[in-house]
């Protein structure tokens, strides 16, 4: 049973996994090939994410009901939401980060950046976890289409802005 092709590099099921009624959506595989993460999908939820170690002979597996959202970064970690909790996670050492109560959270990676929002505020990591900058008064956020959008407001101003490098670009001011 093949799990996931990509550069002449086949993966297997692992032993623990077979036999089991579920199927699998949103494969993906890290940078290094090591770890491949995908979605138990059943009949009615699609919301445990599994991440398989192939190098381990004995198939090691991690799983994490109630999760959606996981993406590696650029170094490999492991970004995750889960009910109102985002984490990153180092492999193999599976050493986390863990962001309670967040409203959202995203992995950007045009920028490698991690994304929190709580409390009327977006926080801006590197992919470590480190706080780059904050952002205050936010009302509303979202990314789309590779790009990520949020719409602040002060007094009466609504502002519509696109997230940058080092700062932000104002598109649209009301």
């Amino acid at each position: 049973i093949v799990l996931a092709q990509g550069n002449s590099t086949t993966f297997q099921i692992p032993d623990k996994l077979r036999n089991h009624q579920f199927g699998i959506t949103a494969p993906q595989l890290s940078g290094d090939s090591r770890f491949v993460i995908f979605n138990k999908s059943y009949e009615q939820n699609k919301d445990t994410l599994v991440v398989v170690d192939t190098k381990d002979r004995k198939g090691s597996i991690l799983q994490f009901p109630n999760s959606h959202s996981a993406r590696f970064t650029k170094s490999g970690h492991l970004f995750f939401c889960s009910s109102t909790n985002a984490s990153l996670m180092k492999v193999p050492s599976k050493k986390s980060l863990q962001w309670k109560d967040v409203t959202s959270a995203h992995y950007f990676g045009k920028f490698n950046q991690v994304i929190i929002a709580r409390n009327d505020s977006l926080v801006i990591n590197d992919e470590h976890g480190k706080v780059i900058r904050g952002i205050p008064d936010v009302i509303s956020s979202s990314l789309r289409d590779g790009e990520f959008f949020y719409i602040s407001k002060d007094k009466e101003q609504y502002r519509l802005w696109s997230l940058e490098k080092n700062g932000s670009l104002l598109l649209h001011s009301s």
